[in-house]
């Protein structure tokens, strides 16, 4: 039992560490675009990520051009690393989930889609109750 609460916390600071640096690798757009302008205001806004990543919260108050270059190349180099640890967590995710399914007989297969679609459908009904902002 221990184990599987130490394997379960590793897995957990694993993917702590890999939203940390997925959030700084990319960068919210800044303002609003007209409704027109998205799709290139998009385009430009990837374009600006591929050149270099996002500062972590607060460094933008007191990191120079220097020391963000500095950064940038740091997450340049971790990023690629961290995008294939997030790979390999999906495919384990993907493995576990298979070998749990495998376990459900038919009746408790049906079930569980059951259960699934009935969340699903007070998830849609609640988003359509959600005024909309514009």
């Amino acid at each position: 039992m221990r184990r599987t609460k130490r394997s379960a916390g590793v897995v957990g600071i694993i993917g702590l560490a890999l939203m940390i640096g997925l959030t700084m690798a990319t960068s919210p757009t800044v303002g609003k675009e007209p409704a027109k302008g998205k799709k290139a205001a998009a385009a430009k806004a990837k374009k600006e990520r591929a050149n270099h990543g996002r500062l972590p919260a607060y460094f933008s108050k007191i990191a120079d051009e220097e020391l963000r270059a500095k950064i940038y190349e740091i997450q340049k180099e971790y990023n690629p690393k961290m995008r294939e640890l997030q790979q390999q967590l999906t495919k384990l995710r993907e493995e576990r989930d298979a070998k749990i399914m495998a376990l459900l007989t038919p009746e408790q297969k049906k079930q569980l889609e059951e259960l699934r679609a009935a969340a699903k459908a007070k998830k849609k009904k609640a988003r359509e109750a959600k005024p909309t902002e514009e």
